[in-house]
């Protein structure tokens, strides 16, 4: 429609995918920052003990070299940021779409600098917003001891079927901490939205 933009007009499939993308390409550019380098543990040890040895003599005593994240991890990790982030928007447009279309309206603008619609549009953002974080939370959870990736992973030699299979969720106490950060982010990129392109806030 004509107040719509093109995330409304978008479908809830093309969000899902959108956020997928979103997510490889934030694990691709993540992955530099996994380098990992070596340096000469006794010379760290002697720097750390107050020996002649400083910080500076122990990395530079031994050529360094560093260890570049291996392709399954990579691969891994790809997958987990795209699922993650598939559902954080995918969920968000969907949640948040049921909400506008359920919840009660009043008055015929959808500018959110209207008094008789910001409560709605607050209510219908922060609520999708910050469920939405909490199904990422769930799931970024879950797919990093199914994908190996968590450090304190049970198992993480074994099969992805048996990491699958006894994956935990998350605590409930963080799960509901993931509400409220991720409620004020969509209302800042809502709203954000509106100031700078000037259309509407939702379309109806």
């Amino acid at each position: 429609s004509k107040g719509s933009d093109a995330m409304d007009r978008a479908t809830l499939p093309q969000h899902f995918l959108a956020g997928a993308m979103g997510g490889a390409a934030h694990a691709l550019l993540s992955l530099p920052l996994e380098v990992k380098w070596n340096v000469s543990s006794d010379g760290l040890q002697a720097a750390g003990k107050g020996t002649n040895h400083t910080f500076t003599n122990a990395i530079t005593q031994k050529p360094l070299h560093f260890q570049v994240p291996a392709l399954n991890y990579s691969a891994a990790s790809i997958l987990h940021h795209s699922l993650a982030h598939s559902v954080l928007f995918g969920s968000y447009q969907l949640t948040k779409r049921l909400f506008l279309q359920y919840l009660p309206s009043s008055g015929s603008t959808n500018n959110p600098n209207s008094g008789n619609h910001d409560a709605i549009h607050i209510a219908s953002i922060a609520m999708a917003g910050g469920l939405a974080g909490q199904f990422q939370h769930v799931t970024s959870h879950f797919t990093e001891q199914w994908l190996g990736l968590a450090d304190d992973a049970k198992n993480s030699s074994s099969s992805a079927l048996r990491r699958f299979k006894f994956a935990t969720c998350p605590t409930v106490r963080s799960t509901m901490l993931a509400f409220a950060p991720s409620a004020i982010g969509f209302l800042a990129f809502e709203y954000g939205k509106f100031m700078v392109t000037g259309e509407d806030l939702v379309d109806e």
